[in-house]
């Protein structure tokens, strides 16, 4: 890479012919996102935001699946914290229509010049990672790979304007990221490694594990290439080395595969 700009975030890069040519572009203002840990079980969530909602606030909970999405949303109801209209379900598999509305409603009460109710949470899944200009006080979310939790956390405080009026509580933007499960010292994935790569997982989880912020946009950059880059962190015990070059492989045979099939169904030239 030309330059010495490879590093910068964020950047515009520009490949071809054997070289790269990195532009740097205008850097969004600097901000410190809390990183929190709640429970895994969608009951431990909902105690989460009833406990750091007690105030009023508005949430969001990123869900990697849509099944993890309304056992989320069903617990959440339990608790009985939320009034009427204020526990709002957000996925892909809505009918196009119902979609819609639930789309319209979201923006209506978290867009910029929306308008929010004292107390609210939204259970959503990816539908909300990028396009939506949503603000939310305060974010749960799955473990994802790192580069989409930092676009989740795009939606985190993310109209200034809002800051004075957002609960005592609230006023530092957080981030908790739901623990993953262990066994005999490993993380388990389970139906997440269907929607993510295990090997980008792991990574994440390695990556963000100790750590309790982020600061962004200084951190994105170096965040990513922790994740993305081959070869094993530095001080990582066996048993995870161990599982890292497993996922590694899996996912090589992956793309293999699937590489080998995109050939298969390549139209040829027509003379």
């Amino acid at each position: 890479v030309e330059g010495d700009t490879a590093g910068v975030y964020p950047r515009l890069t520009l490949a071809g012919q054997g070289r790269a040519v990195c532009i740097p572009l205008e850097s969004p203002p600097e901000r410190t996102v809390r990183l929190e840990r709640c429970g895994e079980e969608a009951e431990a969530v909902a105690a989460y935001l009833q406990e750091r909602l007690a105030a009023g606030g508005c949430a969001a909970v990123v869900c990697n699946r849509v099944s993890r999405a309304q056992a989320v949303y069903q617990a959440v109801k339990a608790r009985g914290f939320l009034g009427e209209g204020e526990a709002i379900l957000f996925h892909a598999r809505f009918p196009f229509e119902r979609r819609e509305e639930i789309e319209k409603q979201v923006l209506n009460l978290f867009g910029k010049d929306g308008t929010r109710p004292k107390r609210a949470v939204v259970v959503a899944t990816q539908v909300i990672e990028q396009s939506l200009d949503l603000d939310f006080d305060l974010m749960v979310s799955d473990l994802a790979p790192v580069d989409l939790l930092i676009q989740r956390a795009g939606r985190l405080q993310r109209h200034r304007g809002r800051d004075a009026g957002r609960p005592a509580g609230l006023r530092s933007a957080s981030l908790a990221l739901c623990q993953t499960p262990l066994c005999e010292g490993l993380p388990v994935f389970g139906g997440d490694a269907k929607v993510y790569e295990e090997a980008t997982l792991l990574r994440s989880w390695l990556t963000l594990k100790d750590r309790g912020e982020l600061r962004l946009p200084e951190d994105t950059s170096g965040l990513i290439e922790a994740v993305y880059s081959e070869g094993f962190p530095e001080g990582l015990a066996d048993g995870l080395k161990q599982a890292l070059t497993r996922a590694d492989q899996a996912a090589r045979m992956r793309g293999d595969k699937e590489q080998y099939e995109a050939v298969k169904r390549l139209v040829g030239e027509v003379e």
